[in-house]
């Protein structure tokens, strides 16, 4: 009788853990879809074949079995899994119209650029292996600014900054022709990654415009993200309105990442230089309407409500000599 007492209160207390981790784990709530020539959300749903609140893992499934579908197709389709909230996933997809005239770039002179040491680089690599340790073990390292350079809570990681940081003078401009020249994606990222812990950033910034137009989006990405750590260090001479036609083309890139990077940059810009609020609505102004109406994820639906609040009280951009303003880009 003990011995049966006891299996029904370990499975009592099995059965109480599974409960609780049900309650707490990631379901489904939605589609993140602004529309494409090539599918409609009927046969979006339709493929992805999910109910409200199915498991994470049902929504991984759905996101392979999209990229399949679409490879099959051969059709490119930018697919990702978002947060939406607490525990709550959902299917950001994205399909590319043929007709749509995305710009991007084309690389300054392209060839491998060869830098006066690779040392940083390893010491950028191991900061990832710290970093990814720390995560891991349930101890992650918090950010942490020090007279404009990003740092950790983790000395070691702090170190190796240090380290960088004694390369950098001579190399700043090595970088940057990396930025601008070297065909290798990954070495793109790198350095702008490394340029995060250089002097100068006004200057670093100005020449790193072109790069928002960049082929590959990891590097469009990090372009974006050190624009807007330093938009409140830029000199009231920045080319801004270089910088506002650039994200107004990445907000327009059917890729979630360049919409969320974008969108929280025109936000801060517009906070920060009231200035620039006129040529950023009239460029920019079509697609936060449509992102704060369609999208069911809080981290674009807030920041583009923000942005239409701050344009309701600006007026449009006025262009001299009557010309028009800069043409945006189509997008999606």
């Amino acid at each position: 009788m003990e011995k049966v007492v006891r299996l029904t209160l370990c499975s009592l207390f099995f059965l109480a853990l599974s409960s609780a981790w049900a309650e707490t784990s990631d379901t489904y709530v939605g589609l993140e879809f602004f529309g494409s020539t090539r599918i409609d959300r009927q046969q979006l749903e339709k493929l992805i074949n999910l109910k409200s609140n199915a498991s994470a893992e049902r929504v991984t499934a759905a996101q392979a079995r999209l990229e399949k579908y679409f490879e099959h197709a051969h059709q490119k389709a930018n697919i990702q899994v978002a947060s939406v909230g607490a525990n709550q996933l959902a299917l950001v997809v994205d399909v590319p119209d043929p007709l749509s005239s995305v710009v991007t770039r084309r690389l300054n002179s392209p060839h491998h650029v060869r830098l006066a040491s690779e040392a940083p680089l390893v010491l950028l690599a191991n900061i990832h292996n710290r970093l990814s340790k720390l995560e891991q073990e349930g101890r992650p390292a918090q950010e942490q600014w020090r007279e404009g350079f990003k740092f950790y809570s983790d000395e070691p990681v702090n170190q190796m900054i240090e380290e960088i940081q004694k390369f950098l003078p001579s190399m700043r401009s090595e970088l940057l022709q990396v930025v601008d020249s070297d065909p290798d994606p990954l070495r793109r990222v790198q350095a702008i990654e490394l340029l995060e812990w250089a002097s100068e950033p006004n200057d670093t910034a100005a020449n790193m415009l072109a790069a928002l137009d960049d082929a590959d989006p990891q590097v469009r990405g990090e372009c974006a993200k050190y624009l807007y750590a330093r938009l409140d260090q830029l000199a009231d001479d920045f080319p801004f309105d270089a910088l506002i036609e650039g994200l107004a083309r990445m907000l327009d890139r059917p890729v979630h990442q360049d919409r969320s990077k974008a969108l929280h940059c025109v936000l801060k810009l517009c906070q920060l230089h009231k200035d620039v609020v006129p040529l950023a609505k009239s460029l920019t102004e079509r697609k936060v309407t449509q992102l704060a109406k369609e999208s069911i994820l809080p981290t674009i639906k807030q920041p583009a409500e923000a942005l239409l609040a701050i344009f309701a009280a600006s007026p449009r951009f006025a262009t001299p000599q009557g010309k028009e303003p800069p043409p945006q880009d189509s997008g999606l």
